[in-house]
């Protein structure tokens, strides 16, 4: 069997147990509390690296730690301990779970020209852990049950990739309904703006997440696809706008060492 079709089965084979083990506990959250953050994330953490989906090599894995806790260690405490991984994927993507759990897939990691743009995706998922704004998705949906929940970290996480397909469509048509976890423009402005606090504190060029975002729109554009990346983090345009301000106002005043 192709490499893609080990995924496309590691990934239906994790799907199916996370929703098996998690549907038979409590049937929804009304409060989605800093507990219930570390249990999740915890949980699809491990069943990550129980199917052997994240790269093991020591190398990568302490870079992109290092980079990682090097950002947090400039940034104000969190309830949360963080951890970085890198999945096995061509695909263009990272994203933050619930409780600290921050990916990045290899395709983004060979996309990306410098490690400022890196530290800069790294930086904007921290601020969505940081800010709990998943969590604020799941307390205003209230009616979601753990089931759900899964499926909409394993939505994040298959992130409208090939192999993502034969999963997403095994769920109900109301389960692949909530499913769509897309921030909010507001989410995605604390996200760039604390992201970009963090990147500027730690000394990388606070230019970097602008730019990342502008070679994503080209790899849209030649590839003729849209990145994995879009589907959860929605308005690039408006966060290009945003964070161009961002560089000539906030920025631009602390002088150019700040950039």
């Amino acid at each position: 069997m192709c490499q893609k079709g080990n995924i496309r089965t590691k990934i239906l084979a994790l799907v199916t147990i996370l929703l098996f083990l998690l549907a038979t506990g409590k049937s929804s959250y009304a409060s989605f509390t800093i507990q219930d953050e570390k249990k999740l994330g915890k949980e699809f953490y491990e069943k990550l690296k129980n199917k052997g989906l994240l790269i093991k090599n020591p190398k990568v894995n302490d870079y992109i730690n290092k980079i990682g806790q090097n950002i947090l260690s400039h940034t104000n405490k969190s309830p949360f301990h963080f951890t970085f991984s890198v999945i096995k994927s061509s695909g263009i993507n990272a994203f933050a779970t619930p409780g600290g759990y921050i990916y990045v897939y290899e395709g983004l990691i060979k996309l990306v020209e410098n490690e400022s743009q890196l530290a800069g995706v790294l930086s904007h998922e921290m601020a969505h852990v940081k800010s709990r704004h998943i969590a604020q998705i799941i307390e205003k949906s209230q009616k979601l049950s753990l089931a759900t929940l899964v499926a909409i970290l394993a939505g994040a996480f298959l992130g409208g990739g090939g192999e993502g397909t034969a999963a997403i469509a095994s769920f109900s048509m109301a389960t692949a309904t909530t499913l769509n976890l897309k921030y909010s423009r507001e989410h995605e402005e604390e996200a760039d703006r604390k992201g970009m606090s963090y990147l500027v504190s730690t000394g990388y060029d606070g230019r970097a997440m602008l730019n990342f975002l502008r070679i994503m729109r080209r790899y849209e554009f030649y590839s003729n696809s849209i990145p994995s990346y879009f589907l959860t983090h929605p308005g690039t345009s408006d966060r290009i706008r945003y964070l161009d301000g961002l560089l000539q106002t906030t920025y631009k005043k602390r002088g150019v060492k700040s950039i």
